[in-house]
């Protein structure tokens, strides 16, 4: 299981996370809102489509008495940085460009440690990625659940999805009441640069770098796909 390091009171960060930095690919609008909104968004863990994480999920909870886990939100990160696939995953049926945001896990963690309410606990960590029996005997070895050893849990997959490289950050509150979880943000303090698909169109990219400019974050486009960088 993870061993945690404590950033504050409020916010551990996973002892083996030594990447200096971690990103986030999703569509441009939703980034922009970022910016716009100044603000993360995570979403409940119980709302994620894929199916192996809802089978992880329903084990996860039964270390609970009924009812009683924790309200649990996240949002994945990555350690990811140089593979032309990852771009293409993203943005496979997607209508709007993808972005990368890069972010340093101390700016992340303070970004974290300034939120207001302190009835939240937040964890970063690399995802372990284990065979599916030894993610059930995990499961199966908590008979005093914590905030702390859910998120342990959590940060666990299968192998199949080690390529991801995945960064998990989790919000574990006391109850599961809201519908997602914000945590504002400085975008200029918080992310260190953006990067533009280089599957994005040449007008998609001067306009993501006409939104940005005001920020004073800096913008490029992936070159991953240039015939220097093969």
């Amino acid at each position: 299981m993870h061993s945690w390091i404590s950033f504050s009171r409020f916010v551990s960060v996973a002892a083996d996370l030594v990447a200096r930095s971690i990103y986030h690919r999703l569509e441009w609008p939703y980034a922009r809102q970022i910016l716009s909104n100044r603000r993360l968004r995570l979403s409940p863990v119980e709302s994620w489509q894929d199916p192996y994480e809802r089978w992880w999920l329903d084990r996860v909870e039964k270390i609970w008495p009924a009812g009683a886990m924790p309200g649990a939100y996240g949002m994945c990160w990555t350690r990811s940085y140089l593979d032309e696939p990852a771009w293409r995953a993203v943005g496979f049926n997607k209508t709007h460009p993808i972005v990368r945001i890069k972010c340093s896990i101390p700016a992340l963690a303070s970004a974290l440690a300034a939120v207001e309410d302190h009835s939240i606990l937040f964890f970063l960590a690399n995802v372990r990625y284990r065979p599916e029996s030894k993610l059930s005997q995990l499961a199966e070895g908590f008979h005093r659940p914590s905030r702390v050893r859910v998120a342990s849990l959590l940060a666990h997959k299968r192998n199949a999805f080690q390529s991801e490289k995945e960064v998990r950050l989790l919000a574990l509150t006391l109850d599961k009441a809201a519908s997602e979880l914000f945590i504002p943000i400085e975008p200029h303090e918080l992310i260190a640069q953006v990067m533009i698909s280089p599957h994005a169109s040449e007008e998609q990219v001067q306009e993501i770098k006409t939104t940005l400019s005001p920020y004073g974050i800096p913008c490029v486009r992936s070159l991953v796909l240039s015939p220097k960088t093969r």
